[in-house]
């Protein structure tokens, strides 16, 4: 009769937490379909972006070593995969992509104390 009392407290828990996990599941479904309806913000500033063709990166060719090419948005490369490490990286560097991080590297933020701000020049 003892083992009575710890089955009903295994089953209440069991149900409480299938109960709290259907909960949050759904919640999450609600927000992510909520967030998908809405239209996005648009940028204040907007940096023109330069024409890029699909083959930019294949321009001059890409090494001969490596099997595997990966190309991606801004880069392609090869990876070893014995080593883990890439054999070769070809990076699509363009004057708006400079101008970005030069004007993020300025931005000084001002919710640090006066000692901790740096300013690069």
């Amino acid at each position: 009769m003892a083992a009575l009392p710890r089955h009903r407290r295994f089953l209440g828990g069991f149900v409480c937490g299938a109960a709290a996990g259907a909960a949050a599941s759904c919640w999450a479904a609600w927000r992510l379909l909520r967030s998908q309806s809405q239209p996005e913000p648009t940028p204040e500033r907007v940096l023109p972006e330069e024409p890029i063709e699909d083959s930019l990166l294949e321009k001059y060719g890409f090494p001969e070593a490596g099997t595997e090419t990966r190309c991606y948005t801004n880069h392609a490369l090869s990876y070893d995969q014995a080593k883990r490490v890439p054999r070769w990286v070809i990076e699509h560097i363009s004057k708006q992509k400079t101008l970005a991080s030069i004007l993020c590297s300025t931005i000084v933020p001002h919710s640090l104390p006066k000692k901790k701000r740096k300013v690069r020049a």
